[in-house]
């Protein structure tokens, strides 16, 4: 790869990197369960859009819901976990000589 498709990655990485570390400050900080589905498919789909610009598998970081068909979640822990971990591990490898991401 060239530095200048690298840079182009970079450039097209950087918007859902932004994104992601927005969904972290948005993020409940108490223990607990998120029952809207929205938070997740949003989240997800950002992986797939990362995956898309990048050709990078971040599959590991998406979210499955626990529960039935009629009362889905996810546990606070694991999100805020999931997101902050794709957070410095895109920040690892786009991103190392700026200032590393504050989680809040």
């Amino acid at each position: 790869m060239s530095i200048i498709d690298k840079g182009s990655i970079k450039d097209n990485v950087r918007p859902i990197y932004f994104e992601l570390q927005g969904y972290l400050s948005q993020a409940p900080k108490r223990e607990g369960f998120i029952r809207e589905i929205q938070v997740w498919e949003q989240y997800n789909k950002s992986i797939d859009e990362l995956e898309k610009v990048s050709s990078i598998d971040y599959g590991r970081y998406k979210i499955i819901p626990e529960g039935n068909s009629d009362d889905r979640y996810i546990s606070v822990q694991s999100y805020r976990t999931l997101l902050g971990g794709l957070i410095h591990r895109i920040y690892g490898q786009y991103f190392p000589e700026e200032a590393a991401p504050k989680i809040p």
